[in-house]
């Protein structure tokens, strides 16, 4: 994971650059729950998992749609939190953390 780590550790530092404090908390918190889900994500590609629990959240095998769905969601909410609302969510690569 240590890709993830990389990307939540960059975003965390772009969301400090946030001057407003109500969007850079709901910024951070939006980066661990994406940070989550795609932990989630990744320990349920190509193994026998069916559960995976982080931070006190599980996660089930069988919602790996929704999950992607909320995945994709969150991280497009963090884009817009810091670079405004024309950010474009590009999923390519996302699959390869």
């Amino acid at each position: 994971m240590g890709a993830i780590d990389n990307l939540k550790a960059e975003l965390i530092s772009e969301a400090a650059k946030v001057v407003d404090t109500i969007t850079r908390l709901a910024c951070l918190a939006d980066i661990d729950d994406w940070a989550a889900v795609r932990a989630a994500l990744l320990a349920f590609s190509g193994s026998d998992i069916q559960s995976y629990t982080i931070a006190g959240r599980t996660f089930s095998k069988k919602n790996t749609g929704e999950m992607e769905r909320r995945e994709r969601a969150v991280y497009g909410r963090i884009l817009t939190a810091l670079y405004g609302s024309g950010a474009q969510v590009d999923a390519r690569g996302l699959d390869n953390l």
